[in-house]
């Protein structure tokens, strides 16, 4: 199996909640290239985000995601920050500047997190996830060149 499609199951896990295949697959790929990794996960959270709030992605709604995933990810280790999730995705409608002051790995688990919930909420986002992927592919292939 390719680095590439390793890190599109990954992902497909993530989004599928299948924790045993995520959690196998996450190690393995922070020994390849995690810049394409990072900028991968980037791609596939910013389409997930761009499809489940295409009818409303208002402040409101924004802020009223965040707190219910912070309410939700509890238990997460890092623990989800309403202000980052707010951030990634504000920053998928242009307002990427939100993302200056939070770190790299911060912005990593938040977008993590994102693909999960996302995935979870969304049956739409379920029963399309191989063409979403393949999309962040072309996305993350479109930035690295």
């Amino acid at each position: 199996m390719s680095d590439h499609e390793r890190l599109k199951d990954f992902v497909k896990a993530l989004a599928l909640g299948d924790v045993a295949t995520s959690q196998r697959l996450g190690p393995q790929l922070l020994e390849g290239d995690t810049k394409y990794l990072g900028l991968y996960v980037t791609a596939a959270s910013s389409l997930f985000i761009d499809r489940h709030f295409s009818g409303d992605h208002s402040l409101e709604t924004i802020k009223d995601f965040a707190v219910e995933m912070r309410d939700q990810f509890q238990k997460a280790d890092p623990p989800v920050k309403p202000l980052h999730v707010e951030a990634v995705i504000r920053a998928v409608w242009g307002e990427d500047h939100l993302l200056d002051d939070i770190r790299g790995r911060d912005q990593y688990s938040t977008h993590v997190a994102m693909i999960r919930k996302v995935g979870f909420d969304s049956e739409d986002i379920r029963a399309n996830i191989d063409a979403i992927l393949d999309e962040a592919e072309e996305l993350t292939d479109e930035w690295t060149s």
